[in-house]
């Protein structure tokens, strides 16, 4: 497993439950998540997960705004012809993925204007919440989870009958394998196989892989051939992980 990490560094808290090697980002342009997804393909990672694509969408509109203002007198259609390509050649990097993918969304408060029918001025209306991205790209992916406080996701969209509009209590190791042997097979989920085997399974992978470890302050540090300088993987091992090394 391996993680695209945007969100400075919050992955690795997560290294005292799991097993995974993270990529942290110097910059969230949209062009520097396209280079990490590849070293994470090139690298024979079986699972990627993005946390979170919200700023690659942010860091664009920004640069729209900037290209609206110098060249084009604030017209950001004019803006977007030119940049709308680049977000596209994005989605078409994770749909290509020779993998799994799991992307993570910041939310905002989603607005509707409607008509007062005692005054008969239009209102601001809240209706909900909305992913920061691109709209409409939640079609792109197989299914969508809005995740609530305490653990609670309710499918917004799938392509997993079994599972549609269903509210999913914290979703645990048992949902993941049901989900994995319908991705797999098309099947009826099933029982995944024991924490020990996934363990050492993933450690048999992720060594097949690795060209150079260093340790580097209390951390692994892990060095790829196919890897562009700018891009730093580091291994997140648990104790009960690391004990069967």
């Amino acid at each position: 497993i391996a993680v695209v990490d945007s969100e400075r560094g919050s992955a690795s808290l997560y290294a005292d439950k799991f097993s995974f090697d993270s990529m942290e980002l110097d910059d969230v342009e949209p062009e520097t998540y396209m280079e990490a997804i590849k070293v994470a393909a090139k690298a024979g990672y079986d699972v990627l997960i993005i946390d979170s694509l919200s700023h690659a969408w942010e860091t664009l509109r920004d640069r729209v705004d900037g290209i609206a203002r110098a060249r084009y007198k604030n017209n950001t259609w004019r803006a977007w012809a030119e940049l709308t390509p680049i977000q596209n050649r994005l989605v078409t990097a994770i749909l290509q993925y020779p993998g799994h993918i799991l992307c993570t969304l910041r939310t905002k408060t989603a607005w509707e204007t409607e008509k007062d029918d005692r005054t008969g001025k239009l209102k601001p209306v809240k209706v909900g919440l909305a992913p920061i991205q691109r709209e409409g790209v939640d079609y792109e992916f197989t299914i969508i989870f809005e995740m609530s406080e305490g653990g609670l996701a309710r499918v917004g969209k799938t392509r997993w009958s079994e599972i549609a509009n269903q509210v999913i209590e914290q979703p645990d190791e048992e949902f993941a394998g049901r989900l994995l042997r319908w991705l797999e097979t098309g099947e009826p989920g099933s029982s995944p196989p024991s924490k020990m085997q996934v363990d050492q399974n993933g450690l048999a992978m992720t060594n097949s892989i690795l060209s150079g470890v260093n340790e580097v302050d209390g951390q692994v540090v892990i060095n790829f051939p196919c890897m562009p300088d700018q891009i730093e993987l580091t291994r997140h091992i648990p104790q009960h992980f690391a004990d069967f090394q």
